[in-house]
């Protein structure tokens, strides 16, 4: 997917833009661009027009650049699209069969106007929960469970974008929510905590991907109190750096850098790996705050954990964190400073 997409990154450095740069134009994340890019991620229907502006193309034209087939109905249902058909109706496929109960009642309860066809019954489902009492005691089948739970939104979050994931993750996480009470050994309580936080924080990037950013702080926040409840520094410095993450976004400088320099203690008992992407977004915080020195430095010590990693020990959090991803925060950290 990478290759197919190049025309993408050709075509953002044909306009001038770096990834920074872009990003900051249709309003995401810097290391979103290189997301795309990479082709782990592809840009939600409703930012595509802001992305086609700036970069000069028609939506046809964007979707090649990406690496799809316009005709191939990827802006559609297969690409986290609207699920509308060209002419506005409803798909056949998402309605109910003709005759069954659903497909004679209208979303208030009573029967349907027959029309171009029967109406998608969302109204039914506005108040629907569906109700599992946890169980008293646990052990590592529901740690594996929610192990379960968190790899599979992440990679819906990682394809689709926030949307989905973030509303299936938040039922997910507050059924998750309730393991914490149960009864469990020493072993199996440190587990379900460091599962339930890591779960956290990929519902805190599902909110953060659609902007809403009061959700995303509360569920960063509860993960990085499940990471202290677990003892797991790896999760804690990593939430710690996904906070300073999100308040670089929000202009939030000063509580950004408190953030990722209470990720920094004991970095002795860090990865390599998240030392070094720790390390780069500190250097990009002094860059804007003008400690330019300090900067260098930083990013020089980011290079020198980078280049003793090892992947195979990196906790499931820090996968994403590849050369091409170290390279694009080196980036941001210098690209901060020459700003100035």
């Amino acid at each position: 997917m990478g290759d197919r997409r190049a025309g993408f990154t050709a075509r953002r450095k044909a306009r001038g833009f770096t990834q920074e740069g872009l990003a900051t134009a249709v309003g995401v994340e810097f290391s979103t661009v290189g997301r795309w890019e990479r082709g782990s991620l592809t840009p939600q229907p409703w930012r595509r027009a802001r992305i086609a502006k700036a970069l000069g193309v028609s939506l046809d034209d964007l979707a090649t650049l990406l690496g799809e087939d316009p005709a191939d109905g990827s802006q559609g249902l297969s690409r986290g699209g609207t699920g509308r058909a060209p002419s506005g109706r409803t798909p056949d496929a998402l309605l109910p069969a003709s005759g069954s109960p659903m497909s004679a009642m209208s979303d208030t309860g009573g029967p349907a106007e027959r029309g171009d066809g029967p109406p998608v019954p969302a109204g039914h489902l506005g108040s629907l929960t569906v109700t599992v009492p946890p169980p008293r005691r646990i052990g590592r089948s529901e740690v594996e469970q929610v192990k379960l739970m968190t790899s599979t939104l992440a990679t819906s979050e990682n394809l689709y974008g926030g949307g989905m994931a973030g509303e299936a993750g938040a039922a997910h996480l507050r059924w998750a929510s309730q393991l914490l009470d149960a009864q469990a050994s020493t072993a199996v309580r440190a587990g379900i905590f460091e599962a339930v936080g890591n779960l956290a924080g990929v519902v805190a990037f599902s909110a953060f991907d659609v902007g809403n950013h009061d959700a995303a702080t509360r569920c960063f926040r509860f993960g990085l109190w499940c990471a202290e409840q677990g003892g797991c520094w790896e999760l804690r410095a990593a939430t710690l750096a996904d906070l300073a993450r999100q308040a670089i976004y929000l202009g939030n400088v000063d509580e950004a850098l408190s953030s990722i320099e209470f990720a920094q203690v004991r970095a002795d008992r860090l990865t390599a790996t998240a030392r070094a992407m720790i390390g780069n977004v500190r250097a990009r915080l002094l860059a804007v705050l003008g400690r330019d020195d300090e900067a260098r430095a930083e990013v020089d010590r980011a290079d020198a954990h980078f280049a003793e990693r090892q992947p195979e020990a990196d906790r499931p959090w820090l996968v994403y964190y590849d050369e091409a991803e170290h390279a694009g925060s080196s980036a941001g950290a210098d690209l901060a400073r020459s700003r100035r």
